[in-house]
C-alpha cells in the first residue's frame, strides 16, 4: 500500500509532467530575460506603441490560410524580425544589449531554419512574378504565347486540389457517419 505523502508526491509529479507535455509556451526563461532587458533598454512601455500592431495583424488572420500558407507568412515574419534585430544590434553600443539581441536573433533564426526552411525560395519566386510589367508590349506578347500551357497546368493543379478536397470531405463524412 502506498502512503499518503508518496501518493501526493506521485500525483504532483504526474501533474507537472502532464502540464509540461501540454504546454504551449515555448519561450525559455533565458529568452524571457533577454526580452525583458530589451524592453527596458528600448523603452517599449510607451503607450503609442500599443496601437496599430505590425506583426500581430498578420498573425491574427492566419486561420484564413492553409497550413502551408501560414508557414510562409510566419517564416517571413521571422525573417523580418531577424533583419530588425540585426539592425538594432549594429546600432547598439551597449555590449550586454548586443548579447541579448544576438541570443534572441539566434533563437529566431533556429526556429525559422528548423520549422520554416523553404520560405525564401517561394518569396523570391513571388517577387519575380510581381516584378512582371503588365504594360510592357513584349511581356504581353510572351504572355499570350505561353497562355495555353499556363492555363493547362493551372487547370490540372486546380483539378488535383479539388480532388484532394473532395477526398477529405468524404473521409470526414465517413468518420461522422460511423459515430
Amino acid at each position: 500500500m502506498v502512503s499518503s505523502p508518496k501518493l501526493y508526491l506521485l500525483c504532483k509529479i504526474f501533474v507537472m509532467i502532464f502540464s509540461w507535455a501540454n504546454s504551449t509556451d515555448f519561450i525559455s526563461h533565458n529568452m524571457r530575460d533577454d526580452l525583458r532587458k530589451m524592453k527596458e533598454y528600448f523603452k517599449t512601455n510607451d503607450k503609442s506603441l500599443f496601437h496599430n500592431p505590425i506583426f500581430l495583424r498578420s498573425l491574427n488572420n492566419l486561420e484564413n490560410f492553409k497550413d502551408g500558407e501560414q508557414g510562409v507568412i510566419i517564416g517571413e515574419v521571422l525573417e523580418v524580425y531577424v533583419n530588425i534585430l540585426s539592425r538594432m544590434m549594429n546600432d547598439t553600443t551597449d555590449p550586454d544589449m548586443k548579447v541579448s539581441i544576438s541570443h534572441t536573433r539566434s533563437r529566431l533564426e533556429t526556429l525559422k531554419k528548423n520549422h520554416f526552411p523553404n520560405t525564401g525560395t517561394l518569396k523570391a519566386h513571388l517577387q519575380d512574378l510581381w516584378a512582371i510589367a503588365p504594360d510592357d508590349l513584349l511581356v504581353q506578347r510572351r504572355a499570350i504565347q505561353e497562355l495555353l500551357a499556363v492555363f493547362n497546368r493551372a487547370s490540372l493543379l486546380g483539378s488535383k486540389l479539388q480532388a484532394c478536397k473532395e477526398l477529405s470531405r468524404r473521409k470526414r463524412q465517413t468518420r461522422t457517419s460511423r459515430i
